[in-house]
């Protein structure tokens, strides 16, 4: 080997050594180093993945600092966005490297859910080898390792549930709450579904539980399926490639578009289902 490809070769692994250090201390770059193993297509950054990354990385600042009041993070986003890989996969992976006792909770809308679409694929993660080149302290015990519960060899524990289930003691570092907008939680009832939401029905709010004193339900007259994968409103928007943000109503057949956890998913079929045109 030349001296040329010796110094190369050096500085790669130098390169190659200050990512790895910048990714242990930085969420979003470790979102960039990671997202490509867990998504299934092409990983596609953007300004929103950053502030999404950056707020998660407060939330977790705040949990390390033990003389900080932790933060709470609501993450309200378009489907296809990635803030489900990103807040339940990746975000809890990454904590757990820098904190292999730290305890998780997952909320999913059921049971198969939460496993599905949070336990398994962080667990999967957390093993992959490109995981253990940056966090090479954080293993999982061979002993506890169902995808809905796996623990740390240092004690920490991932807990996948779905909403109704009990967690009665079941105490973690970071709760993880990826409900639809369909449900809520009412004091006496536990989660229910909007649509059976009653004036009176109390709600918890930051000061507490507060009653419903009205209720407002919206009709569309138009309701689009998409690709038979999504109903959605007209002015609902899409991420379309070459295109940006797009409503409902404007999507052509053939648009390559973000559809759930799916990159570039051609359009196929696009009709109504209630009204016309």
């Amino acid at each position: 080997m030349t001296n040329i490809k010796k110094d190369m070769l050096r500085l790669e692994n130098q390169l190659l050594n200050q990512l790895i250090e910048s990714a242990r201390e930085n969420f979003y770059i470790f979102v960039k180093m990671l997202a490509p193993i867990i998504l299934p297509e092409t990983f596609v950054d953007g300004q929103h993945i950053e502030i999404v990354c950056d707020e998660l990385q407060a939330v977790a600042m705040s949990v390390e600092d033990v003389n900080s009041t932790p933060k709470r993070l609501q993450i309200m986003m378009p489907p296809g966005s990635m803030k489900s890989k990103i807040a339940s996969n990746l975000f809890p992976a990454w904590c757990l490297g820098r904190h292999p006792n730290w305890c998780f909770l997952a909320i999913g809308s059921d049971f198969e859910f939460a496993v599905d679409n949070f336990g398994r694929p962080t667990k999967d993660l957390i093993d992959s080898p490109q995981y253990k080149a940056i966090f090479p302290l954080t293993h999982l015990k061979r002993d506890v390792q169902a995808a809905g519960r796996w623990d740390t060899t240092r004690k920490g524990r991932f807990v996948a549930r779905g909403a109704g289930q009990n967690i009665a003691g079941r105490r973690a570092h970071i709760t993880i709450c990826g409900l639809s907008t369909n449900y809520v939680y009412e004091k006496t009832k536990g989660t229910i579904q909007l649509k059976d939401l009653k004036i009176d029905d109390q709600l918890e709010g930051p000061n507490g539980f507060e009653s419903v004193t009205k209720s407002l339900v919206c009709h569309h007259e138009l309701v689009y399926n998409i690709n038979n994968e999504v109903e959605t409103s007209p002015e609902h928007p899409f991420f379309v490639k070459g295109e940006g943000w797009v409503e409902a109503k404007d999507l052509r057949i053939g648009d390559k578009l973000i559809i759930g956890d799916s990159l570039w998913t051609r359009l196929k079929k696009r009709f109504m289902i209630f009204g016309e045109v």
